[in-house]
Parts: structure tokens; sequence; C-alpha cells
């Protein structure tokens, strides 16, 4: 009897979906990796999935898109101009329990912008959390690309590389922790049998 597919694949079709449940398309896809499909196979159509209705998403909702990316305005501001800028300001130098509080205070608001995008944007909330992830590094590239040149011609910028290099990725998982903990189901990944009721059902359908 061949393995059960991908159960992380399957959870992610599951439970980060875009407005619609798709019952219906992990029903052919399991039964496809039934009849001799590759895990590879099954992985490469959950992501093509993904990503076609993100961007179908989008264009359908440009205008909520748009709020989304215009949400990295305010967390900017709180995080850098208010909070950073006022770190900055004192002469003394920080102790290290500081620093680990004003990294805590950054994940913490970035993760917290990422559950009120989700929350406001209810059945939409996939897409416009990922497009808030999105606008965020497209806001950071640019600094971290400057010192990734910098490093490259003097390394004493290493350290400022490793740090901006942790800013992005924390960021980023912030972002997503935050927008997707909703999402995260209480029990574990759907069992054979719930699997194969899709199968089922679909061949009652047909």
């Amino acid at each position: 009897m061949k393995a059960q597919p991908p159960a992380l694949a399957t959870w992610w079709l599951e439970h980060l979906r875009f407005g619609v449940r798709n019952d219906f398309l992990i029903g052919d896809l399991v039964e496809e990796y039934g009849r001799g499909r590759s895990r590879a196979w099954y992985w490469k159509q959950v992501v093509a999935a993904f990503v076609l209705n993100f961007g179908r998403e989008v264009r359908t909702h440009p205008l909520l898109a748009a709020r989304a990316a215009a949400s990295v305005w305010s967390v900017w501001y709180l995080d850098g101009f208010v909070f950073s800028s006022s770190l900055h300001k004192l002469t003394i130098p920080l102790p290290p329990a500081i620093g680990f509080m004003w990294l805590l205070f950054g994940c913490g608001a970035w993760a917290g912008a990422g559950w009120i995008v989700a929350r406001i944007h209810g059945e939409h909330k996939t897409t416009m959390v990922l497009v808030f992830a999105i606008s965020v590094l497209f806001w950071k590239l640019p600094w971290f690309y400057q010192v990734l040149v910098d490093t490259l011609r003097n390394v004493r910028y290493g350290p400022y590389l490793l740090n901006d290099f942790l800013d992005l990725v924390l960021t980023s998982v912030s972002i997503l922790l935050g927008g997707f903990s909703n999402s995260f189901p209480r029990n574990a990944a759907p069992t054979s049998n719930q699997l194969s009721v899709h199968v089922e059902s679909e061949d009652q359908l047909r």
C-alpha cells in the first residue's frame, strides 16, 4: 500500500487558503498521489496552487493589498522612529539585556502587526499577511544589500551584516507567525482517514 502524501503539504492547503476551502483540490491531489505520483510532484502542485491563488487574489483585491502594504509604515514608525530613535539618543552604553529587550520589542511589534492585518482582512488574511511581509522585505532589502557590499569591500562591516540579516529573518518570521497564528490547528495534521474522505467524497460526486 502506498504511503500517505506529505502531511505538511496537505496541512498547508488545508489551513493557508485564499478565501475558499481546498477540499476538492486536496482530494484530487491525494487521488493522483495514490495512483503513483511522487512526493516531489505533490509538493510541486501544492506550491503552484498556492502561488497562483495568491497572485489571483492580489489582482482581484488590489485595494486590500495596497492597504496591507501601507500598514508597514505605522509599525515602522513605532519600531524604528519612536523606540529605536529614543535608544540611539542615549549617550551611555546600553547593557546587553537592553539590546535583547529591544530585539524582543521589535519582534513583538511585527508579530502583532501581522496578527492585526490577519484580523482585519478576514477570509483574505493569507494573501494580505503575505503582502505585508513582502512589503517589509522590499523595504529592508536595500539596506541589507548596501551593508553586504560594504562587507565585501571591508570585513569590519561583518557584524553589521549579521545584524541586518538577523533583523531581516526575525522580522519576516515574526510577521508570519503573528499573521498565521490562528491558522495553526490545535489537533495534528489531517490523518489518513481524513484524507481518504476527500477522495471518497469526490468519487460519490462523480
